[in-house]
């Protein structure tokens, strides 16, 4: 899709007030849309003298039955698109800014705009690439930094082992003296 189409597209879309008018029409003409499937079965099936007339009648009430439980999915539809307006409506008053959680690590957050609501962020490599490290470092940045409480899973590392990465990592600690017991007084001042 060109980008001017996309513009041209925002400059000339309806008012917001009048999207839930323009939703609630589409879920009508779903709803018709969905009655004539099941009226053209219906047909179908009456003709058809193999069936029993009986589960015939049951499968058309049945029909009719769905057409009523799909009153709830426009709510849903219109929350969703509500939240997708809401987002950019956000972005739109602060353009070029991070619009979510930051990393602390700016190439990653210009990539994903920061950790949002509802996302799911899969971070996978290869063994012993440093994703525990990356995790962690997110995390104490979350957690610390921005004051924004955070859960932390592992389902690789003991809660030992993650505390004493994010120990290491806060207070510029060499984790490796620390488990080798070389570690002194002095590496602290050094750092």
């Amino acid at each position: 899709v060109e980008p001017a189409y996309v513009m041209d597209l925002v400059n000339t879309a309806l008012p917001y007030d009048a999207l839930s008018s323009y939703l609630d029409l589409g879920v009508e003409f779903m709803h018709r849309r969905t009655a004539q499937e099941g009226g053209l079965e219906l047909a179908r099936k009456a003709s058809d003298a193999s069936e029993a007339f009986e589960d015939t009648v049951t499968a058309a009430e049945q029909k009719i039955f769905a057409l009523r439980a799909i009153k709830t999915v426009p709510k849903t539809l219109r929350q969703g698109l509500t939240n997708v307006i809401g987002e950019w409506e956000v972005a739109q008053q602060n353009p070029g800014k991070i619009t979510g959680i930051e990393s602390g690590l700016h190439d990653l957050d210009q990539k994903l705009w920061g950790f949002h609501k509802r996302n799911m962020v899969v971070i996978g490599a290869r063994p012993s690439q440093g994703k525990t490290a990356l995790c962690c470092n997110i995390a104490n940045h979350v957690a610390v930094d921005l004051g924004i409480p955070t859960l932390f899973f592992s389902l690789e590392s003991s809660m030992e082992e993650i505390l004493k990465r994010i120990v290491c990592q806060r207070g510029r600690l060499d984790q490796e003296k620390l488990r080798r017991g070389t570690f002194t007084v002095r590496h602290m001042v050094e750092i």
